[in-house]
């Protein structure tokens, strides 16, 4: 579970202008960064908050890209400890992907029949057919 701190929110402004002002003069600036330095045969790029990150992966790696969102209810990432924040949860960061076409989408309430692990099994079987291939 990701775990909010009072640490992370005092930081957490700040970091959101400075990625936004980097990616707004250079939408792939990050990205080329990660992958410059990638080795593997396949990994695994979390945490993707930018159209334009995924834009970038799906077109320079089109046969090798699984986008995929992992969800909760906001009910359930409530008793996680998250609390929406103006400024913060409403910012292009947090929410600029709320209608992206995804791939897969995991949701992950922890509750019974949320199809977790079905879809965890099917994004584990990509991967795996990657690195067969």
């Amino acid at each position: 579970a990701v775990v909010s701190t009072q640490s992370t929110g005092i930081y957490r402004v700040a970091m959101i202008e400075l990625g936004e002002s980097r990616r707004n003069a250079d939408p792939g600036h990050y990205c080329r960064l990660a992958a410059a330095q990638a080795s593997k045969p396949c990994w695994i790029v979390v945490d993707n908050r930018r159209e334009t990150d995924l834009v970038y992966f799906k077109s320079q790696y089109p046969d090798k890209c699984l986008v995929v969102r992992v969800c909760a209810s906001e009910e359930v990432r409530a008793k996680r400890g998250w609390r929406w924040k103006e400024g913060v949860d409403d910012v292009i960061s947090e929410c600029g992907l709320d209608h992206y076409p995804w791939d897969v989408v995991v949701t992950n309430n922890a509750e019974e029949g949320d199809g977790f692990q079905d879809k965890l099994k099917e994004v584990v079987g990509w991967v795996t057919d990657k690195l067969k291939g």
